[in-house]
């Protein structure tokens, strides 16, 4: 092997080692958030599920998150209120 073999050898692993670096790191940035993000989409569509079925526990908790918003409608009587959850597009 000549010498500018081994030179060129040497800089393609460095090159290797730094986009494997890069990626791992981006792994550990991102990747964990994307999976984190799933699970609080699914958290949220379960919960304001609850609520829109009546369940007061489910109703509490949406009416004090971020997360959720709340759409007041009137009844005909224009007395009685209605209220639908829906899960905000912060989390979508």
């Amino acid at each position: 092997m000549l010498p500018t073999e081994v030179i060129m050898f040497e800089e393609l692993g460095v090159a290797l080692i730094t986009i494997l670096l890069a990626w791992f790191i981006w792994y550990l940035e991102f990747g964990k958030t994307f999976k984190a993000n799933y699970r609080l989409r699914k958290k949220m569509r379960d919960l304001v599920k609850r609520a829109n079925n009546g369940d007061k526990s489910a109703q509490r908790k949406c009416d004090n998150s971020c997360y959720v918003n709340k759409r007041v409608v009137h009844c005909e009587n224009k007395v009685n209120m209605k209220t639908h959850y829906s899960v905000s597009y912060k989390v979508l």
